[in-house]
């Protein structure tokens, strides 16, 4: 994904100013940094990350609520896989769009709420081995996903000037033969992580059955002008 946008998606950015919100270890502006290396990067995160120091990157701490003063415009403002994470959806996009120049760009990412299908055929499998809800940990993607992205933002933006000007989804297969790993990836997941050894258990020997796992991951790039 973070290909496509820099490769594909974006025209030069140099000597523009740019922030990343939800911005993590700032890796995604380092890799615009190698690209445009006049480009002026800002990000923004709940939490400081040592990794985000960096010449020519400028790393806010920002709490979720109050949105950090004396920010300036921006020409693009980078949003990725953030907003499922967003009670007030609505408030954040508003001030993405008072600190975004005229002319300038949002660029949203999200998940699909039906993605790593496999994996969430282990998790159901398990649950009704132990006779447990599927749900007893929600699905946080589903809170703001590709299957209602267009929505949710065509309500925030209505009477703002601003649109989806176009959307994407990219598909991408994984293909796991290191069973180890795909056990940490399992158990790192919110929705999947239940603190009970039987669960763990049975996942595990589930996961053991597969030969080479194979799913499917989409994720959904949205541009708003």
């Amino acid at each position: 994904m973070f290909l496509f946008i820099i490769n594909f998606l974006l025209h030069s950015l140099n000597g523009f100013r740019i922030l990343d919100v939800g911005c993590g270890d700032c890796y995604f502006l380092k890799k615009i940094k190698q690209k445009y290396p006049l480009s002026i990067l800002h990000g923004i995160d709940i939490i400081y990350n040592s990794k985000c120091k960096c010449d020519g990157i400028d790393h806010i701490i920002y709490d979720g609520t109050h949105w950090p003063k004396n920010l300036g415009k921006f020409s693009t403002i980078f949003c990725m896989n953030v907003m499922y994470h967003i009670t007030d959806k609505a408030n954040l996009i508003n001030h993405f769009l008072h600190a975004l120049d005229e002319n300038g760009t949002i660029i949203i990412t999200t998940k699909s709420n039906k993605n790593l299908q496999n994996l969430e055929r282990i998790h159901t499998k398990a649950c009704e081995l132990l006779r447990l809800d599927p749900n007893i940990k929600g699905n946080l993607v589903s809170e703001f996903c590709s299957e209602n992205s267009q929505i949710i933002l065509s309500k925030i933006l209505r009477g703002t000037g601003k649109r989806i000007k176009q959307k994407f989804n990219l598909c991408s297969t994984i293909i796991a033969s290191n069973k180890e790993e795909l056990k940490k990836y399992f158990s790192s997941c919110y929705r999947y992580s239940i603190n009970r050894s039987d669960y763990k258990r049975i996942t595990e020997k589930l996961i053991d059955d597969y030969d080479i796992f194979v799913d499917y991951h989409i994720e959904q790039v949205i541009v708003i002008g």
